[in-house]
C-alpha cells in the first residue's frame, strides 16, 4: 500500500488480510476506516520489518469511522494485518495516508 490507496474486502472471524508498505523511515501514517454496513470486530496490527507487532488495536467496523495512526522510523517492509475477531462475515475499507516529518 501506499499514499492515497485502498484496503478493503470481506473479513470474518479468525481469517485475515495481510498488507505491505514499504517505509523510507521517519514516517508518520494514519489508516482511516470508513463505517460498514457488514459490521465486523477486527484487529489491527503494525508489523515492523523485523516481525515485532509495534502498535494494535481493535474496533468494530459498523460502528463509526476510526482512524489508526503509526509510526516507521526504520527503513524497510512493514506490515499491516487485519484480523477478525468477532461476529459474521463483515468488510472492511480503510485509507492509507502518510505523513512525511
Amino acid at each position: 500500500l501506499g499514499h492515497g490507496d485502498i484496503a478493503k474486502g470481506y473479513i470474518s472471524e479468525d481469517t485475515y488480510a495481510t498488507y505491505k508498505i514499504h517505509a523510507k523511515g521517519n514516517t508518520a501514517y494514519r489508516l482511516t476506516s470508513k463505517k460498514q454496513s457488514k459490521s465486523v470486530r477486527v484487529e489491527i496490527d503494525f508489523i515492523s520489518p523485523s516481525g515485532k507487532v509495534i502498535k494494535d488495536d481493535d474496533f468494530y467496523t459498523g460502528k463509526d469511522n476510526y482512524t489508526f495512526g503509526y509510526g516507521a522510523t526504520d527503513e524497510g517492509e512493514y506490515e499491516i494485518r487485519i484480523t477478525g475477531i468477532k461476529g459474521d462475515i463483515g468488510t472492511y475499507h480503510f485509507t492509507l495516508e502518510e505523513n512525511k516529518s
